[in-house]
């Protein structure tokens, strides 16, 4: 007979064994069971974590079948704190509430299942400022320097790390800052890595601060994200990317829409001063908002280089070649034809009006090469598509070389005839990405996606309308 976990008890035919039987392997013989008895919710706890790690299906049945809600939410609690990667199947059985809020939040947040990987410092030789911790100014005084832990009303509640991380992210939504981060500092270390909760509850909190105030909340969200730990760097480029995310469509005149943008790129260098973080995160804001905003494009054109300012024209380049290649046909145009019609794109402008976009969700855009490859001191890196990087070149012609050989790179398969093209270019900054991009594709995961045919007379009308 198996043991009857809702009732917790398992009856034999000599005596009913009052008390739970909450064992692996249990059975049930006219002897009592040599087996260990569970009495206590910690017993039974335990058992439940170490099913877990053998056989998940079976776990799931112990915790679908407790017969106490509260047993069921502490067990279930630790398993969060413990496998976030894992407990998605797990959601469904809390009721609604700070647990299980927390729950589908672990299944639905990539990072929490994988470890942050090794953060390199930049190379200090040259101008490249990506990669390494985003430092502050010197003598800048975080607002939440001297906030204490304070678990408030979790104290004693069955569930305290998902009541601490539910009620720091409300406060937070309400604008209260220290509340929030005094809350974060509370949930105690667990799982490996041990400070993932005490990590995300600062990062969570930090787009719900942006959330309440984008205007004056940018300071205050960035304070949270300088706590936020592992998920620190993270932390920072996710707000760059809801403050950019009212980017219309780059075919349209939209004056007031960059003002706006421009004015939150100067509230991020009033946050970082004289860091050169704020350049870095500058650099991704407007990288990410020309990417979105010519993503919904299906004509490309120069009207959005009207209206943004310098820093952002290299942005629309990269932006403009990922569009145009995604459109046509990028394996039987030589590097020079491309650039010939991209710059030819971005010269026309069609005036439309501002039309509503609707949002669209941003996917990270394959980092190919490793930043500290970058040994020139005369190179210049710039983000790409807000999540990688490629070098910007003073030539605009050169520069969307590089747009498009990073475009290639990303394409399946590969056209590497552009690759091999650009290794042969008259200008450094080109021949270094096309060398760096074919190193990389060639001994990474990616090499099976090459295409090594060369590039053939492009099909008719091409050059009209890419």
């Amino acid at each position: 007979m198996s043991p009857d976990y809702r009732t917790m008890r398992c009856r034999t035919p000599r005596a009913a064994y009052l008390g739970i039987a909450l064992v692996i392997g249990l059975s049930c013989t006219s002897e009592p069971p040599t087996n260990e008895i569970c009495e206590t919710a910690q017993c039974r706890q335990d058992i439940v974590m170490k099913t877990w790690v053998e056989d998940q299906d079976r776990a799931m049945t112990i915790l679908a079948e407790l017969s106490d809600d509260v047993e069921r939410i502490v067990a279930i609690s630790k398993l969060v704190d413990l496998y976030p990667a894992e407990v998605g199947g797990l959601c469904h059985l809390l009721a609604v509430g700070h647990s299980k809020d927390r729950c589908e939040l672990a299944a639905r947040r990539d990072h929490l299942h994988i470890k942050p990987p090794r953060t390199h410092e930049p190379n200090r030789r040259s101008r490249n400022i990506f990669g390494g911790p985003l430092e502050d100014a010197p003598g800048y005084t975080s607002s939440l320097t001297d906030v204490e832990p304070d678990m408030g009303p979790c104290r004693d509640t069955p569930d305290t790390n998902g009541c601490l991380f539910s009620s720091a992210l409300n406060h937070a939504r309400k604008g209260n800052t220290r509340q929030a981060a005094a809350l974060c500092k509370s949930i105690p270390p667990s799982g490996d890595p041990p400070d993932r909760w005490r990590s995300e509850c600062f990062f969570e909190a930090a787009e719900r601060r942006l959330k309440s105030n984008e205007k004056e909340g940018y300071r205050y969200a960035a304070d949270l994200c300088r706590a936020s730990g592992l998920y620190r760097r993270f932390c920072h480029k996710h707000l760059m990317l809801l403050m950019s995310n009212i980017a219309p469509p780059a075919d349209t005149r939209s004056p007031a829409a960059w003002a706006t943008l421009t004015r939150r790129t100067e509230v991020v260098r009033e946050r970082w001063g004289s860091s050169p973080a704020g350049e870095t995160l500058v650099s991704e804001f407007w990288a990410m908002a020309l990417r979105r905003s010519m993503k919904t494009v299906d004509e490309v054109s120069g009207d959005v280089s009207d209206q943004v300012p310098a820093e952002a024209v290299p942005h629309v380049r990269a932006a403009a070649a990922a569009r145009m290649m995604a459109l046509g046909h990028p394996g039987v145009l030589h590097l020079q034809e491309w650039v010939a019609i991209i710059e030819t794109a971005l010269a026309r402008r069609f005036h439309h009006r501002t039309r509503t976009m609707r949002r669209q969700k941003l996917k990270p855009i394959l980092r190919i090469w490793p930043h500290w490859d970058v040994q020139d001191a005369s190179l210049t890196v710039i983000s790409y598509g807000g999540s990688a990087y490629r070098l910007l070149a003073d030539d605009p012609k050169a520069d969307i070389a590089i747009c498009v050989l990073e475009a290639a790179g990303r394409l399946d398969p590969v056209p590497m005839s552009l690759l091999v093209e650009g290794s042969t270019h008259p200008d450094p900054h080109v021949q270094w990405t096309a060398n760096m991009l074919i190193k990389w594709l060639e001994s990474g995961p990616n090499a099976e996606h090459l295409e090594s045919a060369p590039p053939s007379n492009p099909p008719e009308g091409l050059d009209e309308r890419p």
